[in-house]
């Protein structure tokens, strides 16, 4: 199965309310997850309230936070992702620990 399959399934899984189905492709999906494909995963988890997806994607945002606020097309993403991510970025700043 393809990433662009498993998101038509999955959003398909939502509007029929199949929601074994849906589970799956939220495993499937957070499997897919790559730097290319994130942002996608991401709006289409937080559009169906898929909890799983969103905590995998979350931590993958995490592990590679220096890259993906790096991206240019970061901007171009809902508002509301695009604050999501920024805010991991600053609270990765100000939890770092302080050299004296």
């Amino acid at each position: 199965m393809t990433g662009e399959l498993a998101l038509d399934l999955f959003e398909l899984s939502e509007r029929y309310m199949i929601y074994e189905l849906k589970i799956v492709c939220e495993r499937y999906l957070a499997g897919l997850l790559t730097l290319d494909n994130c942002f996608k995963i991401f709006e289409v988890a937080y559009l169906y309230g898929a909890t799983f997806l969103k905590e995998e994607i979350l931590g993958f945002f995490k592990v590679h936070l220096s890259e993906i606020t790096e991206r240019k097309d970061l901007e171009d993403l809902p508002k509301w992702s695009y604050i999501h991510i920024k805010i991991m970025q600053w609270n990765e700043i100000n939890e770092a620990p302080v050299a004296l």
